[in-house]
């Protein structure tokens, strides 16, 4: 399967979706398994480098019609979440759906833009991109 690298660099700054098509296009004859078992490596690694951070589940940082002001942004530390890589990964790997056939099926791609919490991508500098 494809390097991590590449796979990463092309989603740089991108949303969950963004990395895990990446993961599908660096990877078209891998099967659905080894596809989600490389986008949780990824995740994992992002993590353990320090080039992302996930908004914690609940936070009050998303501005809507019906929310205008939120109480937090991502650069408040109580809307971060600050677990370990491996309970992170360990959460959001255990609500991906279980019943998809295919990259293309509509509770995967619910499950990545609709369930999981926002992802903050950092630069080498530790700025938010």
């Amino acid at each position: 399967m494809s390097c991590l690298k590449n796979i990463i660099s092309d989603s740089v700054g991108g949303a969950l979706n963004t990395l895990f098509s990446s993961v599908c296009g660096h990877n078209p004859h891998a099967t659905l398994s080894q596809k989600e078992d490389l986008f949780f490596k990824c995740i994992y690694e992002l993590l353990l480098s320090e080039k992302v951070k996930f908004i914690r589940f609940g936070a009050d940082c998303y501005s809507s019609p019906d929310n205008p002001k939120p109480s937090l942004t991502i650069d408040d530390e109580n809307a971060i979440w600050n677990d370990s890589p491996e309970v992170i990964v360990g959460k959001i790997r255990s609500l991906w759906p279980r019943n998809i056939v295919d990259e293309d099926d509509p509770e995967l791609i619910f499950y990545l833009i609709g369930t999981l919490p926002g992802i903050i991508w950092y630069d080498e500098n530790g700025n938010v991109i």
